[in-house]
């Protein structure tokens, strides 16, 4: 079991009567789960269904927890504060004593005072995150005896499942949710009903028309460069760890490499390349 401390990652708090109702008319994950007590992943997109923002939810005691990118959010703490309008919510941006610890490669034991814990809600073997006192996270992972690690390592084990990273792969005001496996990773309710860019997310689901996919790379070498099949460029890589990254990938282009049993190459290397979507 390893444990590790994400200093890119910061808290919002969430308070007020209209919280629920609020987020439920905004995010493409259903809100209402936050009352049976479960934690959430969601996205906030624009009207036009790309993506803006992608974070958690944790319901805690009076409060409701968003963990998100920590440069980032300012901008979104002032995107929900313009849909806030005469709803009862109080948006405030929490010190840095307070953050996000992970822990992954086994099973946390249940504890009373541990009530922060979560299971990742993307997928099981992303492990737990825990949202909250950052020194006292990091001390409990030490008495269970757990490994602790960098922030890098959870990257490369984020990768190897091919989940991107928010704003590090998926680029703000023109990606698809359904481009990034955003449905398979839970962020993506599609019988909610109504959120800012729920038709395009719905008519890219129905109409099944993705021009390019997330991929997971391997082998990459030292040096990077254009995702090529054949003489033509086939993807664009993203966050990369070692020698394994992911890509944004033409499905042309891969329906070309089965067919014609092409090689995808980086700088005249050969290198492998799977849908993202089949580890998730």
């Amino acid at each position: 079991m390893y444990y590790a401390h994400l200093p890119a990652r910061a808290l919002i708090s969430l308070t007020g009567d209209d919280v629920i109702p609020f987020l439920q008319g905004l995010i493409t994950a259903d809100a209402r789960r936050l009352e049976q007590g479960n934690a959430i992943y969601a996205a906030l997109l624009t009207p036009q269904g790309k993506y803006l923002h992608d974070f958690f939810l944790i319901p805690q005691v009076g409060r409701i927890i968003l963990d998100g990118e920590k440069y980032r959010l300012p901008d979104l703490k002032q995107r929900l504060a313009l849909y806030k309008l005469r709803s009862k919510v109080t948006i405030e941006l929490l010190p840095e004593s307070e953050g996000v610890v992970v822990c992954w490669g086994g099973q946390l034991p249940v504890v009373s005072d541990q009530e922060n814990i979560i299971a990742d809600p993307r997928m099981p073997s992303l492990g737990f995150r825990m949202a909250g006192d950052v020194a006292k996270n990091l001390a409990y992972c030490e008495t269970q005896g757990f490994e602790r690690v960098d922030a890098q390592a959870y990257d490369r084990h984020r990768i190897t499942q091919g989940v991107p990273d928010g704003s590090r792969d998926m680029t703000p005001d023109k990606s698809l949710m359904l481009e990034f496996n955003m449905d398979a990773l839970n962020a993506v309710d599609f019988s909610k009903g109504c959120y800012v860019g729920q038709e395009v997310t719905a008519r890219t689901k129905y109409r099944a028309q993705l021009r390019k996919i997330l991929c997971i790379v391997e082998n990459v070498p030292d040096t990077r460069g254009a995702l090529m099949l054949a003489d033509s460029e086939a993807g664009e890589l993203l966050s990369q760890a070692g020698n394994t990254a992911l890509a944004m990938v033409r499905t042309e282009a891969l329906e070309r490499a089965v067919i014609g049993q092409e090689q995808f190459t980086i700088n005249g290397a050969a290198v492998s390349v799977r849908a993202a979507r089949a580890a998730a």
